[in-house]
Formats: C-alpha cells, structure tokens, sequence
C-alpha cells in the first residue's frame, strides 16, 4: 500500500495532558504516493497494561510472569466498504470521550530482592487502513497521548487520630513500662505537591530510653501478574524524612511537622497489575531487645480539589473547527506485525481475551 506517511493534529488541553473523561479530539493526515483500493478505515482510542514481573531462583533459573489489560479500547469505523483513493494528502476526523475510571500514564521498572518488575501503561491513537483484495496489506499508525488521572478521594480530609502503644517487660520487677504514641494527620487526601501537616505525641512511661522518633513519605507498589500472588515493594521518598532526638523515661514530647510533597508523585490507581500509594511512617527507635515502635498513616496524593473547573468546555464542534489552523502536526509511528510489542491488532485481540479472566 503505498502509504508513506501519516500525520496526526491533536487538539490538547492547557497543560498538554489529558484527564479522566475529557474528549481527546483531532486530525490525521495520510499521505499516498499512488491512487490505492481501500476496503476499510478505522480510527481507534487505546488503553493497555502491561506487567513483566521476572522471579531469580538461582544463579541459572528464572521464570517470568506476564500479563496485560485493556483499559480503553473504542473504534470508529470510518469507511467499510472498497473505495479508491487519488494519490495526495487525506484527512480523517478523530473524536474520542476517555473513560471516567483509568488509572494515569506509566512506566515503572523495580528491582527488590530477586525479583524484578516492569509495568507499562500507555494510551495512544490509531488509525488502521485495509486494502482490498485477496492479497492486501494493512498499515497501522499511532500516536501516544499521555493522560493523568485525578485521584477519588477515599480518605478523610479531616483531622484523623492514628495510635499506637507498646508493652515493655521489665526483668525482676512487676511493673512493666509503656510507651503510647498518638498522631493526629490534618488532612489525608492531598493535591499534587501539597503540603502533609502532622502532630505526633510520644508519652514514654517506661523505664527505657527511646533513642529517637522518625518520621518520613513511603511509597509503595503493589504489583500483581497472572500465576503469581501479588508482590509489594516500599521505598522513601527523598527529603521528605525528620527526626527528633531521645525521649528520657517518665517523660512526654509532642512534635509538629510539614511534608511538602514533591511535584511528580501522585497515586497510580484503577489498574489491575500495578497500583502505588504513600503513608506517613513514623518510627520510634528503642534500645535492644526492644523492637521499635512502627506506626503507617496512609495519605493520598494527587486528588484535584476544583475537578469541576478543569473540563474542557468546548464542544468537539467548536474544538474540530475547519477554520482553525492546526496547532501543530505530529507524525505518527507505524506499528509493525513482526514486533509484537508494537503490532495493534494482534496484540489488541489478545489483550480484549486476557482482561477479564
């Protein structure tokens, strides 16, 4: 098929990035060196998830778990019956709604122990177009469009108290000592790069020395492959951490501390493969055998507090408007049968068969 280009013209929101339910909306130019039969056009709005999570058992034995999952997948038939098209540039209209609930663009990689994960979520646009005859080629192009997803908030926004208390044995005596910690978050569910606000008291009737109080931002993956249990990886996150010094026995200390949150964390929700999600860790160090004291307040990152006001307010007819100039074009990638990483329809029908087993 004599197709050497295609071009798409993506009308995007302020921000270049697109949010739950709004419309994705634009143009695709296709060029064609010679007149050519078309037996059908489609335009398509794609979501996929993809996890590879890789299991060392030995130096020599490793096994490896994949899956994946449609997260959008919508297709506008644009021509189905054989037609034939004059060499030149063609135009084709795309209009698409994004799903209400679909977890954010991504691309993790983690190595913890012997294991090792990669999840990839992206959404694109393509355009498939079918020759007619016994012997027609197909040509599929595609373009990523990145998207982010406001986080429902399913936290407080109110002040919550969290608690935690723990036994100390003294040996030879009959009076056992008790440390109670009591932490008061003022709001859970925050917006990107936020501020976390956190009072903590440590009340030390004990016998012992705590040695210190940390506090500091996890954030966490959950990672979940077909034919394996999900597995669950932590890390902090750079300067978010705090510390205070000892606490003497028969005393009680309270502490204030704000967490700016870095500008490119949020939650990764809406996905079966793969979902990430922050606390607060507070820990107070004690002297051995004593264990220390561990207490997790979950947070939520990345909830939009005017969702109402960031809709896009224009109509696909006032957005696709034949008198407005393009913004700019892009090129679209052709996706190739023989890399099935990157072929469409193969990789779509398998997808569409995996989901929802």
């Amino acid at each position: 098929m004599g197709i050497i280009s295609c071009q798409m013209c993506i009308f995007k929101p302020p921000d270049e990035v697109y949010k739950q339910g709004e419309v994705v909306a634009g143009l695709i130019k296709y060029t064609i060196l010679e007149p050519v039969e078309i037996q059908k056009i489609t335009t398509s709005l794609k979501g996929i998830g993809t996890i590879v999570l890789k299991v060392h058992r030995g130096t020599k034995n490793r096994v490896t778990y994949k899956s994946k999952e449609t997260l959008v997948d919508i297709d506008n038939i644009v021509q189905d019956e054989k037609m034939k098209l004059e060499s030149g540039s063609h135009e084709i209209k795309f209009h698409f709604t994004l799903p209400d609930t679909i977890p954010s663009t991504s691309k993790t990689c983690k190595c913890f122990g012997n294991f090792k994960a990669t999840c990839v979520i992206k959404y694109y646009i393509r355009i498939k177009l079918q020759g007619s005859g016994l012997f027609s080629i197909e040509k599929h192009f595609r373009k990523e469009i990145p998207v982010k997803s406001d986080v429902a908030p399913t936290l407080s926004r109110e002040p919550v108290n969290y608690m935690k208390s723990k036994k100390l044995v003294r040996l030879f005596s009959s009076q056992n000592g008790l440390i109670n910690i009591k932490a008061t978050i003022l709001n859970s569910a925050l917006a990107i790069g936020g501020k976390i606000v956190l009072h903590y008291e440590v009340k030390n009737d004990s016998h012992v020395i705590v040695k210190s109080v940390q506090t500091k931002l996890i954030q966490a993956y959950m990672f979940k492959a077909d034919g394996r249990s999900a597995m669950n990886y932590e890390e902090d996150v750079p300067s978010t951490d705090a510390k205070i010094t000892s606490i003497d026995s028969q005393t009680t200390r309270t502490e204030c501390i704000d967490i700016q949150l870095p500008s490119n964390i949020y939650n990764l929700e809406n996905s079966k493969l793969v979902s990430r999600y922050y606390f607060v860790r507070l820990i107070a160090q004690l002297p051995l055998p004593h264990g220390n004291i561990v207490l997790n307040i979950p947070v939520q990152i990345g909830v939009n507090e005017n969702a109402n006001d960031n809709k896009m307010a224009q109509d696909y007819e006032d957005i696709i408007d034949d008198d407005q100039p393009p913004s700019y074009w892009e090129v679209m990638g052709e996706a190739r049968k023989e890399n099935d990483e990157s072929s469409d329809d193969d990789d779509d029908e398998n997808h569409k068969s995996k989901t929802n087993k």
